[in-house]
């Protein structure tokens, strides 16, 4: 899928990004996104939550049935949600922030986290990997304009944007709608129950989060969120480039002893480091 490259220390990181950079011709200004992972999670590896199973593998239950479990778990949260917001905000907002709350407090849902940090990449996946010092961490780089690029040329996108304005002109006529939100097609992404918005098809390929919908809390945290359609292999089958594995072999103390990670962890967090890539 793509290329495999191993890392031993911190140092090592910041160069393989840099590398990564001149290979990928970015510009100064053009993100990197990282995710780490406390080990190599196989065939479920950058697969969402809801659509893997208990045991941590891909799921074999249908797109059909996961995310009509999806719609009413989000639908429960939604109820219970106010108390956990420190403001709710009115329409398509309120959707959107209660969506990220959902997926931020562990409730299985179809958006896959992403920073654009590659030592706080590293640090989460350490962190998580320290009791288990057998296993690689993984450190998964991806080229964000590349396959934005690439996403907004896939015939579904272009079908979901044709059957979003037709069933939202078709909805106003009918005076079910108002306002205009006629390009608003990510929405179509938000769980919906089953008699909502039938006319208008869940794509394959993922939605690309812009910073405008993310959430206060979860923009704090410099997250950067990828949120799938109904191909839940989506990344792992399809990557046009620009996505590079960083293999971290096991922490051996007194490597990176595990009493220093809360203070890495706040270095990291509070300086400009945080930004390598």
């Amino acid at each position: 899928m793509n290329k495999c490259e191993v890392v031993n220390d911190f140092g090592e990181l910041g160069q393989i990004v840099e590398k990564a950079r001149r290979a990928w011709d970015l510009r100064a200004d053009q993100e990197i996104w990282f995710r780490g992972e406390a080990k190599d999670y196989g065939d479920s590896a950058l697969v969402p939550t809801v659509y893997r199973g208990p045991d941590g593998k891909v799921s074999n239950r249908s797109a059909a049935d996961l995310l009509e479990l999806e719609s009413h778990l989000y639908d429960e949260f939604c109820r219970c949600a106010p108390q956990l917001a420190a403001e709710v905000k009115e329409g398509n907002y309120w959707e959107w922030d209660a969506y990220f709350l959902m997926q931020h407090h562990g409730c299985p849902t179809r958006l896959l986290d992403w920073t654009d940090g590659a030592l706080l990449a590293a640090l989460m996946a350490l962190g998580d990997r320290m009791q288990k010092k057998s296993d690689d961490a993984v450190i998964w780089m991806l080229e964000p304009d590349r396959l934005s690029k690439h996403l907004r040329s896939l015939p579904d996108r272009l079908q979901l944007q044709f059957e979003w304005r037709q069933h939202y002109r078709h909805s106003r006529q009918d005076g079910l709608v108002d306002g205009d939100d006629i390009d608003a097609w990510e929405q179509r992404y938000l769980p919906i129950a089953k008699d909502e918005l039938f006319s208008v098809k869940l794509p394959g390929s993922p939605f690309m989060i812009d910073t405008q919908h993310i959430a206060a809390r979860v923009a704090a945290q410099r997250s950067r969120l990828i949120l799938f359609g109904t191909e839940r292999r989506f990344l792992r089958n399809c990557s046009p480039g620009g996505m590079l594995t960083l293999r971290w072999p096991p922490v051996q103390p007194p490597a990176i002893p595990s009493e220093a990670f809360p203070i890495l962890l706040d270095t990291v967090m509070g300086a400009s480091i945080l930004t390598v890539g």
